[in-house]
């Protein structure tokens, strides 16, 4: 053995008796690491297959770990072979992450998040605090005051950009709006995404087109986050119909977005909640 190599031992060996703070510190220094805000968005994306359905046949999570605690968190497919996993630290300090997956291409892929500090209007998820009332994370109260806009997601960039200009000028801070297209009274545009990929447009013989329902559009998401994020700017959080009886289907929209600390998920009866088809 040489020097080089004596050298390299007596280096893990120190590392692995180092108390859990020093350690982390030492890996960092060893491990590119991204500084993300507490509260914020640290996004991993992978390269994985496109063949088949990934979206039924792929499976992706992530362990981020920091000391003793251990959070799993799942990933999604965001089309043309991207798998992403999403993560919202709550604790400041270093986080490990370690990648798990049926695909030997996903699979252990580690790394490293350093959660900062906040800063400016980020104070983490509303949630009930003191049973009647809310508040943020950091326990800056919540005054809820919305208003409802179900499918302004789905009226073209020009009708969202006014409906986003019209916030910015308004005192609301809540926006209760849907995932899915609707139709009803001055709203019978075709929507320019979906939810599901359409197979067939909708025609004379076949009223509703068809949709399909094994996977979703990637498309649709891209333009849909867009607007929660300019949501977000305006310091409005988006308030997201879910009907119960499909909340069980729609996972996929939990692994989108539960890391977005300005979405607020609300479970409605099901005519809260229609397809643009039905």
């Amino acid at each position: 053995m040489n020097r080089r190599e004596i050298l390299k031992l007596s280096a893990a060996s120190a590392l692995s008796v180092l108390t859990p703070p020093l350690a982390e510190a030492a890996i960092a220094k060893a491990t590119p690491v991204t500084a993300v805000q507490k509260y914020d968005i640290f996004e991993i994306s992978l390269q994985g297959p496109s063949t088949g359905n990934p979206f039924l046949e792929v499976t992706l999570q992530a362990t981020f770990t920091q000391g003793h605690r251990s959070l799993a968190v799942d990933g999604f497919y965001d089309g043309n072979g991207t798998f992403k996993i999403r993560f919202m630290p709550d604790t400041e300090g270093l986080w490990s992450y370690t990648t798990s997956s049926n695909t030997p291409a996903l699979t252990n892929k580690t790394g490293t998040v350093n959660c900062i500090a906040p800063t400016g209007k980020n104070h983490g998820p509303v949630a009930v605090r003191h049973t009647h009332h809310f508040a943020y994370a950091d326990g800056t109260p919540y005054f809820p005051f919305g208003t409802t806009c179900y499918a302004w997601a789905h009226q073209g960039n020009a009708m969202e950009e006014q409906t986003l200009a019209t916030l910015a000028a308004s005192p609301f801070n809540k926006l209760r709006m849907c995932v899915f297209p609707k139709s009803y009274e001055f709203n019978h545009n075709e929507p320019e995404f979906y939810v599901f990929p359409r197979t067939a447009p909708a025609s004379k013989e076949n009223p509703q087109g068809t949709n399909d329902l094994t996977r979703f559009d990637p498309a649709f998401f891209n333009h849909f986050e867009k607007l929660l994020y300019s949501l977000r700017d305006l310091n409005i959080e988006a308030d997201l119909s879910m009907s119960r009886s499909l909340v069980s289907r729609f996972c996929f929209l939990f692994f989108l977005h539960r890391a977005f600390a300005f979405v607020l998920w609300v479970r409605c009866s099901p005519p809260c909640f229609y397809s643009h088809s039905e």
